[in-house]
């Protein structure tokens, strides 16, 4: 049996997948906020500092609930949520990615260059990989909750 046969597998796989991915955007954006932070330009770069800062919270959140989604809140309401906001954040951490790039090429150091370049590179990574858990969870959601028999899991398809 493969892992394409499995689609409850291929979904906590593709999650998995996320948090691995989250777990490099996050050291990535606390290095991008703390080299801006000791930039010669303190107020071009906090608005940049802020998003890395913030993004990477409403991640640690996204990570949260899905997990509980995954582990316990196995409901068709907690499984639209997390479809809703892994969607956003796709689309989301495809802007991040285009705002990081634009202040790497401006950055004045190479430092700030370098961290910035690092964040857009894992900001673009986390929205494809998100925008592929989502369009997964869209197709196979039924797969993630607990107790449904295999006539319920036929009638969403």
């Amino acid at each position: 049996m493969s892992i394409l046969d499995d689609k409850g597998r291929l979904l906590k796989l593709t999650w998995y997948t996320c948090m691995a991915v989250s777990v490099a955007y996050v050291i990535a954006a606390l290095v991008l906020a703390s080299r801006l932070s000791k930039s010669e330009t303190p107020v071009a770069t906090q608005p940049t500092a802020f998003a890395a800062i913030w993004s990477m919270l409403v991640l640690l959140a996204i990570l949260i609930g899905g997990t509980l989604v995954f582990n316990r809140v196995q409901t068709p309401v907690a499984t639209g949520v997390l479809l809703g906001c892994t969607a956003m954040f796709s689309q989301i951490e495809l802007m991040l990615f285009t705002i990081f790039e634009a202040h790497s090429r401006d950055a004045v150091t190479a430092s700030e260059k370098s961290a910035g370049q690092a964040t857009a590179a894992f900001a673009f990574f986390l929205a494809v990989i998100f925008g592929v858990f989502s369009i997964f969870l869209l197709m196979w959601r039924q797969y993630l909750h607990v107790g449904s028999s295999q006539s319920s899991m036929d009638s969403y398809a």
